[in-house]
């Protein structure tokens, strides 16, 4: 087997995603066809013509917004509080990989994470050098070529995954860019022990190397974390946007049809008869008839003229409707019902079905980023079990009810809750401010006069 050999189940997808992804980056001009093989002219014109809703790309950034209307809670332990600002290494925190890769689930429907460890020259991790840290390195599902899991002690165990890393190099003579590919794995030996190998485009080897721990031991797992759509296994999840992305091509593909029609017959045009042949009408009116109201013709005897226009065609038009009913139906966060604000509960009505698969991907990616936080600390230490990742869930700003508040303090005081978890549930509805911590909060009790509701005296003095 080949190191670039792809995986059977990644040929089976990579059409689907890009389709999706050349609708949401709105590069869809392929799947306009050619109107007319013998007149280049027209099937330029035609694709051209085509204007392209993109209710695909709009719903990718609506669902998005949903998530991250809220901050993620993120609690880590202190030897993993630089990944909260800089998780990647480019200054990219753990929330913009989060939201980085909920855009590429819901466009492909997998994603990777590999947390790579770092090391001194001499190959082994070093903990304790400032600069040297563990990182979380976000993989799209195309660059994820080839993979083998397999169960051993009934449980799941990656013992390889292969993945595609194009990469742009500056040349010898320091101005040109050249584009070449490499291919990274990701493998445990026969021993179990966990390996890294780079090789070039020529599959040559570039660069091999067994990562250890905080205490130089290797590694007896591949620090990979899989996020999917459905589950976080090594199967391969339909893409949530790929029937949205289907319609939106339809709809691109009747609006070339629509713009062409309106084009093409849209004008009146004007049709001459009479007694005059061709050559007599030419001399007569050397420059055509133009239209207008200060233009006037005389014809001859017998002669006529009238216009003619289409009536109006409106089968392409009908269809580009037809599949914004469709789009709204799956749940494009483009289409919106007439008539003011929509309130929260109608929106989650209508958008429940969707809304529910959102809900199933925010929770994978939680799982997923706190495992591969967690396998940060075998290189950088800290408590794995203090580590806690957790996305906006709720989608929509809820209502408070008195009565169920009252009940969650009847709760609190029976012992069946915690005051964080009230706290928690108040943030969601509004009543307390979501970006302020316990601490602020207890604070603020305590300066707080019970009678007055201001700040009691002893602050003031």
């Amino acid at each position: 087997m080949a190191i670039n050999s792809i995986h059977p189940d990644y040929k089976a997808h990579l059409h689907r995603w890009e389709l999706v992804n050349s609708i949401v980056d709105s590069q869809a001009e392929r799947f306009i066809r050619n109107v007319d093989v013998n007149d280049d002219s027209r099937s330029k014109s035609y694709k051209e013509g085509a204007i392209l809703t993109n209710f695909t790309a709009l719903t990718k950034e609506g669902l998005t917004g949903l998530v991250f209307r809220r901050d993620p809670k993120q609690k880590l332990p202190d030897e993993l509080q630089y990944l909260i600002k800089d998780a990647v290494g480019d200054d990219r925190g753990l929330a913009a990989l989060a939201k980085q890769s909920l855009g590429e689930v819901m466009q492909t429907g997998r994603a990777g994470l590999l947390t790579d460890f770092p090391r001194s020259k001499g190959g082994v991790s070093i903990a304790d050098t400032e600069d040297l840290k563990a990182r979380i390195i976000p993989y799209k599902a195309s660059n994820i070529i080839n993979w083998n899991v397999e169960r051993v002690n009934n449980k799941s165990v990656v013992k390889f995954i292969v993945l595609y890393e194009p990469t742009l190099e500056l040349q010898a003579d320091g101005f040109e860019w050249e584009l070449t590919d490499k291919y990274r794995v990701l493998s445990l030996d026969a021993d179990g022990n966990y390996y890294q190998a780079l090789y070039n485009e020529d599959l040559e080897l570039l660069d091999f190397v067994f990562p250890t721990d905080k205490h130089g031991n290797n590694l007896k797992v591949v620090p990979w974390s899989f996020i999917g759509a459905s589950d976080n296994n090594e199967e391969i999840d339909k893409a949530p946007l790929y029937d949205l992305a289907v319609l939106n091509i339809g709809h691109y593909r009747n609006s070339a049809d629509y713009e062409e029609s309106v084009f093409v017959v849209g004008q009146p045009t004007i049709f001459v008869s009479g007694s005059w042949g061709i050559e007599e009408f030419k001399e007569a009116l050397p420059q055509g008839i133009k239209f207008g109201s200060r233009a006037g013709y005389f014809l001859g005897e017998g002669g006529n003229a009238s216009l003619v226009q289409a009536n109006p065609n409106q089968l392409a038009e009908e269809a580009m409707k037809s599949k914004l009913k469709q789009a709204a139906f799956i749940g494009a966060r483009l289409i919106s019902e007439p008539g003011g604000r929509e309130t929260a509960e109608a929106a989650r009505l209508r958008y429940s079905s969707q809304n529910s698969a959102l809900h199933t991907l925010v929770l994978n990616l939680d799982a997923a980023i706190t495992k591969a936080i967690g396998f940060a600390t075998l290189f950088m230490g800290g408590d794995k079990e203090s580590i806690e990742f957790k996305l906006n869930r709720q989608f929509y700003d809820e209502t408070a009810d008195p009565n169920l508040i009252a009940q969650s303090i009847m709760l609190f005081d029976r012992g069946l809750v915690s005051r964080e978890e009230i706290r928690d549930d108040l943030k969601q509805k509004n009543v307390l401010d979501i970006d302020k911590t316990i601490e602020e909060l207890d604070e603020e009790l305590l300066n707080t006069d019970p009678f007055l509701g201001g700040d009691n005296g002893d602050n003031n003095k």
